[in-house]
Parts: structure tokens; C-alpha cells; sequence
């Protein structure tokens, strides 16, 4: 049975996960040097 408990951890996980994998490319992003982002393309 689907309960109000699990929709609302369903939500708060898919959130959590959605954060994190947009937030750690971006995050190690700004740490290059342009020169060095574009140097392995």
C-alpha cells in the first residue's frame, strides 16, 4: 500500500539525488582552469 510516508521519502530521496548529481559536476568545474577544461575536449 502506498502511504503518505512513502511518497513524501520518495520525493525527498529523488530531490537529494537530483542535487548531488548536478551539484558535484558543477562544483568540480569550477575548480579547473579553463585552460585545462577545454585542453581534453
Amino acid at each position: 500500500m502506498i502511504t503518505m510516508q512513502n511518497i513524501v521519502l520518495a520525493t525527498v530521496t529523488s530531490i537529494i539525488v537530483t542535487l548531488v548529481s548536478s551539484a558535484y559536476p558543477a562544483w568540480r568545474a569550477s575548480h579547473l582552469k579553463p585552460v585545462e577544461a577545454l585542453r581534453y575536449e
